[in-house]
C-alpha cells in the first residue's frame, strides 16, 4: 500500500499512500527516512479512523466528515434555522484540500495550519476561512461521537500557526477566569464563546441591540441567547455594550488569559460551538459579519 518516498524536484521528499481516489500522502520531509516514519504512522492511523458500518469499510477523513455534516446540515427545518440547502458546494474547496484527505487519526495540528494558510489565500478573509474551519470542527466532532469515539480531536493541540481550540472543559474553565478577573472582558469572552459572533460585530453592538423581555442579543438578524451567569446589560441608556474594550483591546487581553489562547481561536471555539447545536453554515456567515441572516427564515 505505502510508495517509496519520492525526492521532490524544489527539495525535500514526498511519501503517498493507497491508490486512486482514496490516495492521501504528504510532502515536504527531510529525509527519506522521516517520509518513511510519517508513512508507518499514517498506515495505523488508517486502521483506527476506518468505520464499520454492516459489510462496508469507509475511511473517516476529513472530507468524509463535512460530507456527512453538509448533508445533515439541508435537513433542518427553517423554524430551526436551516435553509434546507446542504452546503454541500460551497464547502467542496475545503473537502478537495490534501489535508481533508488524510485519515482523522492522521490529520496532525501542521496539517491544519497548512489548510488554513491554503485557504486563506483562496477566501482572502479570515472571518471565511475560520467559519470553514469551525466547519471541519464540527463535522470532526459529529462523526467522532457516531463511529470514532477514542479519537483525539485534532483541533485540541496547538498548531504551528499559533491557534488552539479549546474543549468544552476549556472554554467553561476560560469563562469562569477571565470574569473572576474583568467583569467587561469576561462578557466579551462569554459572548464570544457561547453564541461564536465575531469579535467585531459584538464590540459594535449597543445596549440597545439586548431584549430584556427574551432574554435574547440581536445581531447580524439573529436572536443569540444571552448566556447563564454574565451580567446583563442594563437598557438605561444606549451605548456600548461592552464600554470601551475595542478591537485593538481585546486581542492582547485575551492573549494575556494564557494557555495559548488566542483571539481567533476563541472565536473558532465559539463558532464550533454554535455550529455543533445546531447553527446552519448560513448562520456562522452571519455570526461573522460577512452578511446578515434572512430574518423570514
Amino acid at each position: 500500500m505505502t510508495t517509496r518516498p519520492q525526492p521532490r524536484p524544489q527539495g525535500g521528499w514526498s511519501v503517498e499512500l493507497g491508490k486512486g481516489a482514496a490516495a492521501f500522502g504528504r510532502d515536504g520531509f527531510p529525509t527519506a527516512e522521516a517520509a518513511s516514519e510519517w508513512a508507518e504512522m499514517a498506515s495505523a492511523a488508517l486502521k483506527v479512523s476506518t468505520i464499520r458500518i454492516g459489510p462496508k469499510r469507509i475511511v473517516g477523513t476529513g472530507a468524509e466528515a463535512l460530507r456527512r455534516w453538509a448533508i445533515d446540515q439541508g435537513t433542518l427545518p427553517r423554524a430551526e434555522g436551516g435553509t434546507h440547502l446542504a452546503p454541500l458546494a460551497r464547502l467542496q474547496p475545503l473537502m478537495d484540500d490534501p489535508a481533508c484527505a488524510l485519515p482523522l487519526a492522521a490529520l496532525a495540528p501542521e496539517d491544519l495550519a497548512s489548510l488554513r494558510a491554503r485557504r486563506l489565500a483562496v477566501l482572502g478573509d479570515p472571518a471565511a476561512m475560520l467559519v470553514e474551519q469551525a466547519a471541519l470542527a464540527a463535522a470532526i466532532d459529529d462523526l467522532a461521537s457516531l463511529h470514532l469515539p477514542s479519537l483525539e480531536q485534532p483541533f485540541h493541540r496547538q498548531a504551528p500557526d499559533g491557534l488552539l481550540l479549546p474543549d468544552d472543559a476549556g472554554c467553561a474553565a476560560v469563562i469562569s477566569h477571565t470574569l473572576a478577573q474583568d467583569a467587561v472582558l469576561g462578557r466579551a469572552v462569554g459572548l464570544v464563546l457561547t453564541t461564536g459572533i465575531a469579535p467585531s460585530v459584538l464590540l459594535a453592538c449597543r445596549t440597545s441591540d439586548w431584549n430584556a423581555r427574551t432574554q435574547c442579543l440581536r445581531a447580524q438578524g439573529l436572536e443569540l441567547a444571552w448566556p447563564g451567569g454574565l451580567a446583563t446589560p442594563d437598557g438605561s441608556a444606549d451605548s456600548a455594550l461592552l464600554g470601551e474594550l475595542t478591537t485593538a483591546s481585546l486581542a492582547p487581553a485575551v492573549l494575556r488569559i494564557g494557555g495559548g489562547l488566542s483571539l481567533p481561536g476563541l472565536w473558532l471555539a465559539g463558532l464550533r460551538v454554535a455550529l455543533r447545536d445546531g447553527r446552519h453554515l448560513d448562520e456562522a456567515l452571519a455570526l461573522a459579519g460577512l452578511h446578515r441572516a434572512d430574518p423570514t427564515a
